[in-house]
């Protein structure tokens, strides 16, 4: 007999993979939405979960192949040439990066590239 996880289980895992969704999807409405479809999918397909990886990491996925489709759907995800993408201006590097400074650099780049270097890290 298979034991499914607890719904606060699934929840509390599901809420963890807030900032994922909206760093994916730059933009708090987006991402709220992108959640709720994934939970929505999570609780549709629980029954499918088949305990090879951990709950998190299964709906870690969900929520990361939901932001894509998204993204798609809305003509979000799509790459300049990189030609067009390099800038003249000097770029300056602080001594020391803040994680604040960091998010703010990762949320303004393109939404093709931002979610490439999220999925990478």
């Amino acid at each position: 007999m298979t034991v499914l996880p607890s719904v606060t289980s699934t929840i509390n895992t599901a809420m963890r993979c807030s900032p994922l969704a909206y760093r994916i999807m730059n933009n708090r409405d987006d991402a709220h939405d992108v959640l709720q479809e994934a939970f929505i999918q999570v609780f549709r397909d629980i029954k499918q979960y088949r305990f090879e990886s951990s709950l998190g990491s299964w709906i870690k996925t969900i929520v990361i192949r939901t932001s894509l489709r998204q993204l798609y759907k809305n003509r979000r995800l799509e790459f300049a040439d990189m030609e067009e993408a390099r800038s003249e201006e000097a770029i300056l590097i602080p001594d020391t990066l803040s994680s604040e400074y960091l998010e703010k650099v990762i949320l303004s780049l393109p939404d093709g590239y931002r979610t490439v270097f999220l999925l990478n890290s």
